[in-house]
């Protein structure tokens, strides 16, 4: 019966790989990194800089191309950074995008985040002054 059962849980198994689609490699797969801040197609409020940190496969080794610029298609701003954020300057009125791209060749969507000094801030000046 022991062995019924194990055949019938390596099979069940097989079957639940070949219907996802899994494979053996898929497990060390490279992570594709991700923007963490500025949340995409976000508005800041201006400053002279902004940090720019995504996520990304933790290595000791990985480094990582940053693109970024005025662009939907930014150009390399930074090449082999080794931690997961950078400081980039920025104006007011100005739409910026960003991409990184990992040393393992993963590359991220391209994000995008606009500095706006005006905000509609009506909501929250409301509740405060009935307060």
């Amino acid at each position: 019966m022991k062995k019924v059962f194990s055949l019938v849980t390596a099979t069940i198994t097989l079957a639940l790989i070949s219907i996802t689609g899994c494979k053996k490699d898929d497990i060390n797969a490279p992570t594709q990194p991700g923007a963490l801040t500025p949340v995409d197609k976000s508005v800041i409020a201006p400053g002279e800089t902004i940090d720019l940190k995504w996520s990304g496969q933790a290595s000791a080794t990985t480094k990582y191309d940053v693109y970024f610029g005025e662009t939907a298609s930014p150009q390399i701003y930074k090449s082999a950074c080794t931690s997961q954020s950078i400081s980039v300057p920025v104006a007011e009125g100005h739409t910026y995008y960003w991409q990184i791209k990992a040393s393992d060749g993963t590359l991220s969507r391209v994000f995008s985040f606009e500095v706006k000094c005006n905000f509609n801030l009506e909501g929250e000046n409301a509740a405060q002054s009935s307060v």
